[in-house]
């Protein structure tokens, strides 16, 4: 490893020497190069090895040739150049190793970044679901789908029945409120008016409440009035808390 970096800084000074000798900056040799003047710098220094496919074109630019540059020095002998050559290709083996493994490193980082983030979104917009159930002279049905980013509040049963009096179900009732809190704060509001029913039961049959884009809500922090008027305008309010 000593001996291959001996023979990159050796390389890096020879870069340097015909670069003053062509009045080249780094900066407008990297321009030459279309690489930044930095890497540039690095050649020099002896800290990387030009890349393998840049070797020609930056002979070219040298007027030298490639086994010069690989082995640092010009006219080079057979045997000086046979040799360097192979310490360069240890240099270049070792130098495609570390950018495999670097690669794969990356490749690893991405593909596990990428199922955590897969993960992430999963569980983010996994949906829970809470039953609503409310009984008394207020039948309800519903439930909250619940995830990270919002909920959903969706109610498709309501019934009213008082068994214990017969004439209050058999009023004519001609509008009604339904008033959603989450804590104090409304967070629905439905009004009907001009209907005419004289069964309680039926009251609510065609209910179908889609509240969207809540921010995430419990059952234990809604608060549901239903108001209901007969046609003397007497009022009958009815207080639900999950």
């Amino acid at each position: 490893m000593n001996n291959n970096r001996s023979n990159m800084a050796k390389m890096g000074k020879y870069i340097a020497k015909l670069r003053k000798a062509k009045g080249y900056t780094q900066k407008e040799l990297s321009e030459l190069l279309d690489v930044s003047d930095k890497t540039i710098s690095k050649w020099e220094r002896g800290d990387i090895a030009p890349d393998i496919t840049i070797l020609r074109t930056l002979a070219k630019e040298l007027d030298s040739t490639v086994d010069d540059i690989l082995c640092g020095e010009e006219n080079v002998s057979i045997d000086n150049q046979d040799e360097s050559t192979t310490n360069m290709i240890n240099i270049y083996s070792e130098l495609t190793k570390k950018k495999m493994i670097k690669e794969m490193i990356i490749g690893l980082i991405v593909v596990v970044a990428g199922v955590l983030f897969v993960f992430y979104v999963e569980n983010y917009y996994k949906w829970d679901v809470t039953r609503l159930k409310y009984d008394g002279d207020v039948t309800l049905r519903g439930y909250i789908f619940s995830n990270k980013a919002e909920s959903k509040l969706i109610i498709n049963k309501i019934m009213i029945t008082n068994d214990g009096d017969s004439e209050y179900n058999k009023q004519n009732f001609v509008s009604y409120k339904i008033l959603i809190k989450k804590n104090n704060k409304e967070i629905y509001l439905r009004e009907k008016e001009n209907i005419n029913i004289d069964n309680l039961t039926k009251l609510f049959d065609d209910i179908n409440i889609v509240v969207d884009n809540l921010s995430k809500v419990n059952k234990n922090e809604l608060y549901i009035d239903i108001i209901i008027y007969n046609s003397n305008n007497d009022e009958y309010i009815y207080n639900l808390k999950f």
